[in-house]
């Protein structure tokens, strides 16, 4: 599976975009990670603030690498999104949340991080060819 999003991927308002990825990315990490049991949040605002940081962080690197090495997003087939935002997930688990967030092994926090690039992927076409009917 291979997109590459320019623009704003659910509206044209970059305030807009960044609130509905913020929900998507609470939505998935939150559902992901007590469905499967994967890990725990300490408690509601350490999850709220977790995926906050997350989106922002997201955001920029998304945007930096879009706009500085896009000829390595084709030569990776986008796989340099997947260590980007596995390396994200891993700095603000250790290095921002290093006692309020916990993971139950290193194998399920790689395989947490792929269930949501999937899963938001999947959500955001679903979502996207829902609003493209409804015009």
């Amino acid at each position: 599976i291979i997109a590459l999003e320019f623009g704003g991927a659910f509206h044209h308002n970059m305030y807009l975009n960044f609130i509905a990825y913020y929900m998507l990315n609470l939505t998935l990490i939150y559902s992901i990670v007590e469905i499967f049991n994967f890990g725990r949040f300490m408690n509601l605002e350490t999850l709220l603030l977790y995926v906050l940081i997350y989106t922002v962080l997201e955001t920029f690197f998304k945007a930096y690498i879009l706009m500085n090495h896009i000829q390595f997003v084709i030569k990776t087939f986008g796989f340099i999104f997947y260590f980007g935002y596995l390396t994200l997930f891993f700095i603000i688990d250790v290095y921002i949340f290093p006692n309020t967030v916990g993971f139950e092994s290193e194998t399920l926090f790689v395989v947490f991080v792929g269930m949501f690039v999937v899963f938001r992927y999947i959500l955001t076409q679903l979502i996207k060819n829902i609003m493209l009917r409804m015009r």
